[in-house]
């Protein structure tokens, strides 16, 4: 179809056979061909849907290009040694895991645990991790931190000293930058600041239940 007669331009048509590096997707049939042909026009006029969202904004301008999102007082921290020791393992182009993708997993559930309840967040890269910056948050939150740096681990102690709240996931600091593991779990000096050490360790299925015995009198009630 044409602009002058009212048709619909396709964007992409999908035709596959996709490859990533080392990542090889699914051989193409023909069945997949005459699905993806189907699916055009199968789902309606998507370009209308999105004129009648772009109309709304349009005509309230004003309201869009005056807002500001809530300032975060919540940060999740980011530190790209965790992909060191098993943080994220490769997946192949249909998304199946070879292995697990603990650090993906990790942060995408404790961005829901706030996103859920209406609480904005911001992703703060440990290597931004200086006074000024964390001035701004009354909680932090590590997720799957079992590699960290030393000089990391310091900036953790300094932000807590001054008075704020740190959320930690298990083996806080198990692994050094040189690959070095700690005798003591939280390590780097994180035991003393946590108050607790790891006395073993059991791996568990997925999914499985994990009942808590005793909170700490700080924690709100399940």
């Amino acid at each position: 179809m044409s602009w002058a007669n009212g048709g619909f331009y396709i964007g992409e048509l999908q035709a596959g056979y996709g490859v990533f590096g080392m990542k090889l997707s699914l051989p193409v049939v023909g069945t997949d061909l005459r699905d993806w042909m189907r699916s055009v026009v199968s789902c309606g006029a998507r370009a209308v849907a999105a004129g009648r969202v772009a109309r709304v904004i349009t005509e309230n301008m004003d309201l869009f290009l005056r807002s500001r999102p809530p300032r975060a007082e919540v940060a999740i921290l980011y530190k790209p040694l965790a992909h060191m020791v098993g943080g994220q393992q490769t997946f192949t182009a249909e998304g199946q895991a070879v292995g697990v993708n603990n650090l993906s997993e990790s942060l995408q559930d404790v961005y829901k645990a706030f996103f859920e309840q209406g609480i904005p967040v911001d992703f703060l890269y440990v290597m931004d991790l200086t006074p000024e910056r964390w001035s701004q948050y009354k909680l932090r939150v590590v997720p799957y931190p079992v590699m960290m740096s030393q000089t990391d681990v310091k900036k953790i102690i300094a932000y807590v000293e001054a008075g704020r709240m740190m959320v930690s996931e298990a083996r806080c600091g198990w692994v050094d930058e040189r690959g070095f593991s700690s005798q003591v779990i939280p390590g780097g000096g994180l035991h003393e600041l946590l108050g607790c050490r790891e006395s073993y360790l059991m791996p568990l299925p997925k999914p499985s239940t994990l009942k808590i015995r005793g909170a700490h009198e700080e924690l709100p009630p399940a």
